[in-house]
């Protein structure tokens, strides 16, 4: 039997249960049966379609490698193969496998090396398949299909897991299948840092273990069927928050995700058939943000551990639930204590819970923790509280749409080197892109370095899409004229102003060019920018490198995702100015400048999910959020971090003036040194400072 997948969410007819037996039965199961494509959740759709040419990529096809792709045999080593012939064919070891739709059999773990994409393409996603009983699959621990990881070892040394130092890694539109008698196997170990994702995949789980383990920075528009869980993970390899956006998972049967101190971020997510939804573990602690999500036929939803421990941040909003009985449980509650503090409903062996107050429900608002609240110019009240806000609703609904849109169809995308462009690093393609944004809407940029001598203007709904951010790179030479003179800054890439421009995949590298500012964003609420990288340049001298990593005005807005800033040279990294439009940030680094990491002045109606600042050498007088003229921000799920080789402090880690409406939901200020910002919050016109480091809520009125 070549797959087996548990139909029981979509029909309990013995046609689809047979039907489920066949490849061509299993993508007609995913076409007909729950993986329609929404404007919530694409499930199974194939994200490209035809093949992308890139001449510095590989391509897993069988004039390349000994292949079967049909399930037959074992294709683990011919995908071994290609990623490491795409290390080895890059200076820096980075680089793309493009993988042919198909069916690949893997008989043993394939590792992924740092800097390497897989990605998926043709009319259906290609599926990875365990097959049944695959030898080393039935005891131990660690038994991974893919396993990503850091350099590619030496001959006859072992391998090195992923770690901090793992950027720029993934995998996109594939499929995995785990068949029967494979009860130790999770599909993919992801213990990554930045700038890495899995995106666009299914994941069949079955009977083995899990889908993924160890996580780090994005999971993205997955689904997870089957396993004890879909996601189980601790502290990512940089200590630095893990986002989870627009997955679905049913029928595990332990938890859909088990977490502890990844400081976890889930938005837009369902949940469904599982004993519980969110398990923190016994013993464990976790700073837990959901939004906007469902729960659905389980027994909990969200399980934690302990009621009281600082470490136990929970922000909640917007939660539908349906045939759950109980929405929330502590598992470790101290008897005793004072009642006066809101309690949940019931208390039994030490384990307490809020109680379903209908059969569908709703969570408004939810925080638990240490808060603060400054309201109408007053000191601020600081209590340990629970808020929790629900209502009976008649239907649960369903998850909002997407904030950001999906990129446009292959087909109309333009190759950039097809148009003449070179990305050899010495060639001028200024007036290349100029001439090709005027004619095309939508350009792909292969891997490559593209020179440029002046400033790119997009139209109104130019897309650039590359998939590599550090392998596809727009470059500056140092002393570039028209950049060098920081008196007067001028941009790179300018976007349209109000316009729906898209900007994935793609990393500015600016040399020393200290009037240099990578890109002025003016494009409006629909807008996107994506897995975007503003290059790590070292310190040499104080003002040489560039000006600004990513400057949004004149009323610029729009939804920012997977963003890395991380520029020593550079005076502020994320620079937001004068604008009212909306905008959203998702899973944002922004490290090691000289003045500012964020700097917002004048802005209003944003909200940031999983923003991540961090100090070093250099950067000892930078304010990590600097917010002067706001209103209406929201901040969740938020970390601050100094090195530990810092040996002067610093005052906060956000500091506020003449600004209202400012909401901190979840705030983590640390070092592994001796000096943290003193203070996590300094409100600089009321001359108020919120010295506690571990912070559930904070509100300025």
């Amino acid at each position: 039997m070549l797959f087996k997948t548990d139909t029981s969410e979509n029909s309990s007819s013995p046609a689809l249960k047979a039907l489920a037996t066949t490849t061509v039965g299993l993508a007609l199961i995913h076409l007909f049966c729950g993986f329609l494509p929404s404007q919530n959740h694409q499930k199974g759709q194939s994200a490209f379609k035809s093949r992308i040419n890139d001449a510095n990529a590989v391509y897993l096809q069988k004039e390349n490698f000994s292949l079967h792709a049909d399930g037959s045999g074992d294709d683990a080593p011919a995908l071994q193969a290609a990623i490491n012939q795409a290390e080895e064919q890059s200076a820096d070891g980075y680089g793309i496998v493009f993988i042919p739709e198909g069916t690949y059999r893997l008989g043993k773990p394939v590792y992924l090396w740092r800097g390497i994409r897989l990605v998926g393409y043709g009319k259906t996603r290609p599926v990875l398949l365990l097959g049944e009983n695959t030898p080393g699959f039935q005891e131990g621990s660690g038994k991974y299909m893919i396993q990503f990881a850091d350099r590619r070892n030496k001959e006859g040394e072992p391998i090195s897991d992923a770690a901090n130092t793992t950027y720029f890694s993934g995998m996109n539109n594939i499929n995995i299948v785990i068949e029967e008698g494979n009860p130790l196997a999770v599909a993919v170990r992801y213990h990554v840092a930045q700038h890495c994702s899995l995106n666009n995949m299914d994941f069949q789980i079955g009977s083995a273990l899990g889908g993924v383990e160890d996580i780090g920075n994005v999971i993205e528009n997955c689904s997870f069927h089957g396993g004890k869980w879909g996601i189980k993970t601790g502290m990512t390899s940089p200590g630095w928050q893990v986002l989870v956006l627009d997955c679905a998972f049913s029928g595990q049967r332990k938890a859909s995700m088990q977490t502890e101190d990844a400081r976890m971020t889930a938005i837009r997510c369902r949940f469904k058939d599982a004993p519980k939804g969110i398990l923190v573990p016994p013993g464990a602690n976790e700073r837990l943000f959901v939004k906007d999500c469902l729960f659905e036929n389980m027994d909990v939803a969200m399980s934690v551990n302990s009621y009281f421990d600082p470490r136990t941040q929970l922000n909640l909003e917007n939660l539908l639930f349906s045939n759950v009985p109980i929405s929330l449980e502590y598992g470790a509650f101290a008897h005793g204590t004072n009642r006066t503090i809101p309690i949940p409903d019931e208390e039994k062996n030490g384990i307490v819970n809020y109680k379903a107050p209908a059969p569908t429900y709703k969570i408004n608002h939810y925080s638990h923790g240490l808060m603060f609240e400054i309201a109408g110019g007053s000191e601020p009240a600081r209590t340990f509280n629970t808020i929790n806000e629900q209502e009976q609703v008649e239907e649960p609904g369903d998850l909002p749409d997407k904030d950001y849109p999906v990129l446009p169809a292959r087909e109309r995308w333009v190759n950039i080197v097809d148009l003449g462009a070179k990305g050899d690093g010495k060639t001028d393609n200024t007036e290349v892109f100029k001439k090709a944004i005027e004619k095309h809407d939508t350009i792909y940029v292969p891997m490559g370095t593209y020179l440029f001598s002046g400033k790119i203007n997009l139209k109104e709904q130019t897309a650039l899409i590359g998939l590599h951010p550090s392998r596809t790179r727009f470059s500056l030479k140092s002393n570039t004229p028209g950049f060098n003179d920081p008196e007067n800054p001028a941009p790179l890439l300018v976007s349209s102003m109000g316009g729906s421009n898209i900007v994935t995949g793609i990393g500015f590298f600016l040399g020393v060019n200290p009037g240099a500012i990578a890109v002025k964003w003016v494009a409006g609420r629909e807008s996107y920018m994506n897995d975007t990288f503003f290059s790590y340049s070292l310190r040499s001298k104080k003002g040489e490198g560039e000006y600004y990593g990513l400057w949004i005005t004149e009323n610029g807005g729009g939804t920012f995702k997977n963003i890395w800033c991380a520029n020593q040279q550079g005076r502020r990294g994320l620079y937001i100015s004068n604008t009212t439009t909306e905008g959203r940030m998702y899973q944002i680094s922004v490290e090691h400048h000289e003045e500012v990491e964020i700097d917002l002045d004048n802005v209003a109606n944003w909200d940031f999910y999983n923003m991540q600042t961090e100090e070093d050498g250099g950067s000892e007088k930078c304010i990590a959020v600097d917010i002067d003229n706001c209103r209406n921000l929201n901040f969740a799920n938020n970390l601050s971090y100094r090195v530990k080789v810092m040996q002067t402090p610093a005052v906060a880690a956000f500091e506020i003036n003449n600004s209202h409406r400012i909401a901190i939901k979840g705030s983590y200020v640390f070092s592994w040194g001796s000096f943290p910002y003193d203070n996590t919050v300094y409100v600089k016109d009321l001359d108020v400072l919120i010295p506690q480091l571990d912070v559930a809520r904070f509100t300025l009125e």
